[in-house]
């Protein structure tokens, strides 16, 4: 795992399975962990950091989105217009 987007040598666009209906589901799983486990625990003083992941998920995402639109063109762009980036039938 790296802390910097990189693509690698013979990395290849999915867009099947869940990659289907979203562009994103790591970062989604990620902030309904982030989320959640403040619920879960009833601490709602420890959700509003956790709040404060979703920007950082979001620009992760932009940067993410343009380095894939860089190395797969249309292809990337095409995907774009016919999935949602985080929120299946929303976002």
């Amino acid at each position: 795992h790296s802390s910097s987007l990189v693509i690698r040598s013979g990395h290849e666009l999915v867009t099947h399975g869940v990659y289907r209906f979203l562009r994103h589901p790591i970062y989604l799983g990620a902030i309904l962990v982030s989320l959640g486990l403040p619920i879960t625990a009833s601490s709602w003083i420890a959700l509003a950091p956790m709040i404060l992941l979703i920007p950082f998920f979001v620009y992760r995402m932009n940067i993410e989105e343009d380095l894939l639109e860089q190395e797969f063109g249309e292809a990337y762009s095409s995907y774009m217009a016919r999935t949602r980036r985080l929120i299946p039938f929303l976002y």
